[in-house]
């Protein structure tokens, strides 16, 4: 129909996007805080707001993309080029 690419790819680049940025803040930021402790004990949803987390679409959003690393190592310990994407 059009040569854009569809609304469910822009969005899920540009949550890709600012999670980047999240990730890359500093970690005694409260933001960083938030993303990688766990809610506490006492915390509950509300009810009737749904059980997927940002973070498992984010999670969902990374296992089904390319995603660039820039390790030295692949998994089998072999040196990585500084281009090469795993699936």
């Amino acid at each position: 129909m059009t040569n854009h690419p569809p609304l469910s790819s822009i969005v899920k680049s540009g949550r890709l996007s600012f999670f980047g940025h999240l990730v890359r803040m500093d970690e005694n930021a409260d933001v960083s805080q938030v993303i990688s402790e766990p809610p506490t004990k006492s915390w509950r949803r509300p009810p009737g707001w749904p059980c997927t987390t940002w973070m498992k679409t984010i999670q969902g959003d990374l296992s089904s993309s390319v995603i660039f690393v820039n390790e030295n190592e692949n998994e089998n310990g072999e040196k990585r080029e500084n281009n090469e994407f795993v699936n």
